[in-house]
């Protein structure tokens, strides 16, 4: 996938608030599950031109609160 093409992945942000504001149990896996999905799809997509600190820090935090969420 090429940088051009970065504009069609979901935006990790806003699946990641979607599944920590999930209320439904049975909802709730799959909406952890696609922002995982979409918080690893962006960290491989930037590993030709790697993040600065602070989107590494907090793509770790987002990774671990959704851990936390899912238990």
């Amino acid at each position: 996938m090429s940088i051009e093409d970065t504009s069609r992945l979901p935006d990790w942000h806003e699946l990641y608030r979607l599944a920590v504001a999930e209320t439904d149990p049975v909802k709730i896996i799959h909406r952890i599950s696609e922002a995982r999905k979409a918080i690893l799809d962006h960290i491989q997509e930037t590993l030709p031109k790697p993040a600065s600190y602070r989107e590494l820090q907090e793509l770790s935090n987002a990774l671990n609160s959704l851990r936390t969420v899912q238990q």
